[in-house]
């Protein structure tokens, strides 16, 4: 396993400020892996108290027994910086599983550790569906463009902090005669398609939105320039060996345009971010679609 990241020691306005996060959970764990502390983002979402959470193990949280199954838990957590959400679902109060994308953020003064917990609105499953998670009240969708853009600034603001590369992809689907107009209309791909070629190249910390019917965006963290044009060709590549099949019974290959911007510095917004990404997608569309086009994100 590699060994471990160097400790990033945060300060106590920044803990207070990733800790009164609306819509990220955020756990402090001691070095046993003992919960010392839950924001009301996953408490709420978890359908716990904070009293309720705090000294478990994040391995109980997730079902697991004792505190043999919490070392492998928190080792890979600590060592690699990452837990994976499929590594450890969370168990709902009411016996729901939901998935979280877990990150240490850095260490407190007092030796305790901030970890993110980041809640994937949906699952890519092997089987190559869109699984939606239900929201806590079960009231409306979990998957909105206003969840999308915080995530983002989110990943905005630890490039800043950190100076970690983050990447986004703007991805159009071309129609059939792949017109020069970038506005014109476009033809739909079908979820689960689009879905067996996201499963088959991205990472689970990887973030995905939808736009319309044929227009998604996907936020690569930690991802310089050279990493997103390997992502954006690989996803090409999966989308152009489809064989869409059209209402008269005959099969259609689809392509796509995308187009890719890359920040190391953090010195922009999402809506800055997109609006770059997307006037990339337009050049690819341009000419001729079934292209990638690149540039910077600020």
């Amino acid at each position: 396993m590699a060994p471990s990241p160097p400790p990033v020691l945060l300060s106590d306005a920044e803990y207070r400020r990733f800790f009164r996060s609306p819509a990220i959970g955020m756990l402090r764990l001691r070095s046993d892996g003992r919960i010392v502390g839950a924001n009301p983002f996953l408490c709420g979402r978890l359908q716990y108290s904070q009293l309720e959470v705090n000294g478990k193990l994040l391995a109980e949280l997730g079902g697991l027994p004792g505190s043999d199954a919490e070392q492998p838990v928190l080792r890979a957590l600590l060592q690699r910086g990452y837990l994976r959400s499929a590594d450890l679902p969370l168990i709902r109060k009411d016996g729901a599983s939901l998935y979280f994308e877990f990150r240490r953020l850095g260490s407190l003064a007092d030796q305790t550790e901030l970890i993110e917990c980041h809640f994937q609105s949906f699952e890519l499953s092997p089987q190559g569906l869109i699984t939606r998670l239900p929201a806590p009240d079960n009231t409306e969708p979990p998957l909105q463009p206003l969840d999308f853009e915080g995530v983002a600034n989110r990943e905005i603001e630890l490039t800043r902090s950190q100076g970690r590369p983050l990447s986004l992809l703007s991805i159009m689907i071309d129609r059939p005669d792949r017109t020069s107009d970038p506005r014109s209309a476009t033809v739909s791909l079908p979820l689960d398609e689009f879905a067996r070629a996201c499963t088959s190249v991205l990472r689970t910390s990887d973030s995905v939105g939808q736009l319309d019917e044929a227009m998604f965006q996907i936020l690569l963290p930690g991802t310089p320039a050279r990493g997103a044009l390997r992502t954006a060709e690989r996803l090409r590549s999966a989308f152009a060996a489809m064989a869409i099949p059209t209402a008269h019974g005959q099969f259609r290959s689809i392509t796509v345009s995308i187009g890719a911007v890359t920040t190391r510095t953090g010195l922009t917004s999402y809506l800055s971010l997109r609006s770059r990404a997307d006037a990339k997608r337009d050049d690819a569309r341009s000419c001729g679609g079934n292209r990638i086009v690149a540039g910077r994100g600020g």
